[in-house]
Order: C-alpha cells, then sequence, then structure tokens
C-alpha cells in the first residue's frame, strides 16, 4: 500500500535523480515532483514535499514504454504485486473476504513516473536495472543451472514455463509494450527473465 507522507530526500546510495517528474498510479495522478533512484529503495517526493518509497523487491517489472496509445507520454513503466493504493480509493466490494483476498492475490498495480525530460528515460531505466541487481529475489537462487537454461522465455515452448496468471501479465505486458517501439525496453526485475527488444540485446552485448 502506498500512503503519501512528509520524508526528507535519501541522501545516499543515489543512482540517479530526475526532477520534474510526474507520478501515476493506476489511474490517479500525483502530481509533479522528483524521484530518487536510490540503492535501498525507489523514493518519489511531490513538489508538497509528500512522497512515497518502494522496496525493490514489490517491483515485479520495470520498463521504458514509448507507446503512446497506451499511455498519453513515454514513461518509466512499473508493475508491482498487489494493490498498493490506499483503502478508501479502493472501490467497494461486495462479495465478501473470500472474494477480495483472490483478488488482491491476482491484483497487480501500475506506476508510471513521467519525466519532463524524455531523454533521461533511458538513465532512469539503468539506474533501475543497476539498483534492483542489488536486491535479487531469494527464490530465484534456489537452482542456478535451472535459470541459465531458461533466461529468455522468446518461443512457444519457454511460455509453457509460465503459469497462468504469468501468461495474462506477459499478455498484459505485451499490449502496453508494443514490438513495434524499437527503442522498448524491458527487464523482469526480481529474476532472471530480461525479454528485451534487439536494441537491449545489442546493449547487453558492448557491456560484456
Amino acid at each position: 500500500m502506498v500512503i503519501l507522507t512528509n520524508f526528507p530526500p535519501p541522501t545516499e546510495g543515489i543512482r540517479h535523480q530526475q526532477d520534474n517528474t510526474a507520478a501515476v498510479i493506476d489511474q490517479k495522478e500525483l502530481g509533479n515532483g522528483t524521484i530518487f533512484i536510490a540503492e535501498s529503495r525507489l523514493s518519489w517526493r511531490g513538489v508538497d514535499g509528500s512522497g512515497f518509497s518502494l522496496e525493490y523487491k514489490s517491483i515485479n517489472l520495470h520498463a521504458v514504454s514509448r507507446d503512446l496509445s497506451a499511455f498519453r507520454s513515454e514513461c518509466l513503466y512499473l508493475m508491482l504485486d498487489g494493490k498498493i493504493l490506499e483503502d478508501e480509493e479502493m472501490p467497494a466490494n461486495g462479495n465478501g473476504n473470500e472474494s477480495d483476498e483472490s483478488e488482491e492475490e491476482n491484483a497487480i498495480t501500475e506506476l508510471r513516473f513521467v519525466p519532463s525530460d524524455k531523454g533521461a528515460l533511458s538513465a532512469m531505466y539503468q539506474a533501475m536495472k543497476e539498483c534492483q541487481l542489488l536486491h535479487p529475489d531469494p527464490q530465484s537462487t534456489d537452482s542456478e543451472a535451472e535459470e541459465e537454461e531458461s533466461e529468455f522465455y522468446n518461443t512457444a515452448d519457454g511460455l509453457d514455463h509460465l503459469t497462468t496468471h504469468g501468461t495474462a501479465t506477459l499478455q498484459h505486458i505485451d499490449s502496453i509494450l508494443e514490438a513495434g517501439q524499437g527503442d522498448a525496453q524491458q527487464q523482469r526485475s526480481n529474476g532472471n527473465t530480461e525479454p528485451m527488444d534487439q536494441g537491449q540485446f545489442d546493449d547487453a552485448e558492448m557491456e560484456g
């Protein structure tokens, strides 16, 4: 759950700081502010001093989205497990606790950071990637050899490894990050699966 509070911005381990960056949680506009991509956590602070922080383990995926048919502006797109808006902002559901728990288990939250300088998106993505690597998912290290064999799921056979919810999530991502956008970048944050476009593979080869 995200609760907007007043807090001082982080001062240590900041990999990237971007002013004039709007935050949007699902369809809720939080206004303009500053994003701090630090080694410990991701923070955003609005111009009024209120903001929020997220632990990297709560971030399921981050990507650069340039698809203007999916959102009004190019942005840094994050997908988080569960619904993180405050309870009073969530629509009422009268189907009982059992239904609520089921929906909560399969729910996701879409978080978008929209900098006024769209040229900063690649640097924001790279900083997120570097910080995410500092917080690996413990479950992802249980079977290192198996992960290396199935690092990229780019074929129909690879999709067999996904759960029903995972397949639905992948389809949702594909609908937002169109392959035709050319320089769209994706990273599965809490694991080793990193679907990318060809340009991102080129970057990886240069880094190696």
